[in-house]
């Protein structure tokens, strides 16, 4: 995996405060994942993008962002809630990320608590310019980019 891709998912889990972050990127209209910070998540990741099921996928198509409060009371995707609960996931942000109007991958950040990912976490997530400017800061101070943004 790459590690820019690595840098911006572990930078996620941290700053949010949440268990852990994937990111998907979109290769020629597919999405394909670059990162994650639990391995467990992987499975689920290839769940998604094999049967189009989740909160992943319909951030990238209706380029919205997707909240999940509970995976456990949520009735949108009933196979990936029930996938996603035996990891341990209870709330999911799915955001998607775009750079010069073009969705270049969506963010997801995972939390073993229920409704965990505040709005502040969203707003971050939701701005993709933002992301990019966090990205070259991990990339570049690691320590000063993490207490810089937590204030």
């Amino acid at each position: 995996m790459d590690g820019t891709a690595e840098s911006l998912v572990r930078f996620a889990a941290e700053t949010a405060g949440c268990t852990s972050a994937g990111l998907a990127l979109n290769r020629q209209g597919a999405l394909q994942l670059a990162a994650v910070t639990d391995p467990r998540l992987e499975p689920i990741y290839r769940f998604k993008f094999a049967t189009g099921e989740g909160p992943l996928v319909t951030a990238f198509t209706y380029d919205t962002i997707v909240r999940v409060r509970d995976v456990g009371t949520d009735p949108r995707w009933p196979i990936w809630s029930e996938r996603i609960a035996a990891t341990g996931v209870r709330s999911v942000l799915q955001a998607p990320l775009r750079v010069g109007g073009r969705i270049v991958g969506v963010l997801g950040i995972y939390s073993s608590e229920p409704d965990a990912i505040s709005a502040e976490v969203e707003a971050i997530a939701a701005d993709a310019e933002a992301l990019e400017v966090v990205r070259l800061l991990v990339d570049q101070r690691p320590a000063a980019a993490r207490s810089a943004v937590k204030g």
